[in-house]
């Protein structure tokens, strides 16, 4: 009689299984790790162009105020006071009185980037405008540097808006502003690894139009919230608030010294990213860089220093 054919035996069934799931776990956990170390590389870059492409629109000046805006005459929240004394300065309910390109007093100094403003990871970006500098600010001041000359032309990134159809005016940004989230549920985090706060300011400077950064850690200015909880409107004829409005955004901030300027301190930021888990990544930002340069990815060492 033929012999009957042997087939496999239970056990040889179970190491096969075995085996082919441990082929398939290794191969599904290989992809998946890769595609959360890209997403974390495209996280670092795409917040490290951001960086750069900050300090490439304060470098190349545009006009923001390419149609009527219903602003004020006035270029900041700061320039509305002088001594504490509030200004009347052209401030109407007509249309005329708004700021058209080529028509206006002010001028874009740069760009204000918010931290960690309410601890929310989103990233905040306001226009710098203060009234033109023509040197004359500077006749009781020692000290002539960048800090000083923006102080003195009232530079802020909050203004008074005129309400349409309206007589009344509010609080609202003094330009442009914008938000950036960084991708994948990325966060910008500090050396302990809590949400940053700080604030930077990139700037050319009213005195010799230099591009300077300048930054303070700790803490950030609370634009979103504190322009949220100021609801309180006025007159565009006659406004009724008290110099105090001009304390609450950069310019109170940079009259209370709150702004450095180092020459040999880098201001640091970790990017950290759900997907990676204790893994992060240190950006850099040179004070002394002049134009996009001054944005560095660093490397594993020195994030491995900074952001441990």
């Amino acid at each position: 009689m033929p012999k009957a054919k042997k087939g496999f035996t239970l056990i040889e069934v179970i190491l096969f299984l075995v085996i082919m799931v441990a082929i398939f776990s290794g191969v599904i956990g290989s992809i998946v790790n890769n595609v959360h170390s890209q997403r974390y590389k495209d996280t670092v870059n795409d917040f490290a162009e951001f960086l750069r492409r900050t300090y490439s629109e304060v470098a190349n000046v545009q006009n923001v105020r390419l149609q009527a805006e219903n602003m004020t005459s006035f270029c900041s929240i700061a320039s509305m006071w002088n001594g504490g004394v509030l200004i009347n300065n052209n401030i109407g309910s007509d249309s005329t009185d708004v700021n058209y390109p080529g028509r206006t007093d002010c001028a874009l100094y740069g760009k204000l980037l918010t931290f960690g403003e309410y601890n929310e990871k989103t990233i905040h970006s306001y226009d710098v405008i203060g009234t033109i500098y023509n040197g004359k600010q500077h006749e009781t001041m020692i000290d002539v540097g960048s800090r000083n000359s923006l102080i003195a032309t009232k530079a802020d990134v909050v203004g008074l808006r005129k309400m349409p159809n309206s007589a009344y005016c509010g609080l609202d940004t003094a330009g442009n502003s914008e938000s950036y989230a960084p991708q994948w549920e990325g966060t910008i985090e500090d050396y302990s690894g809590n949400v940053k706060k700080a604030a930077v300011l990139i700037v050319r400077s009213p005195v010799s139009g230099t591009m300077e950064t300048f930054y303070m850690e700790g803490e950030t200015i609370n634009v979103q919230e504190t322009l949220a909880g100021t609801s309180q409107v006025t007159s565009c004829t006659s406004p009724t608030w008290s110099s105090s409005y001009q304390n609450m955004f950069l310019h109170g901030f940079l009259k209370n010294g709150k702004f450095d300027n180092p020459t040999d301190k880098p201001l640091y930021l970790c990017v950290n990213s759900d997907d990676t888990g204790s893994i992060r990544r240190a950006i850099q930002i040179d004070p002394t860089g002049n134009n996009s340069s001054a944005i560095e990815v660093a490397d594993d060492d020195l994030s491995k220093e900074m952001c441990p």
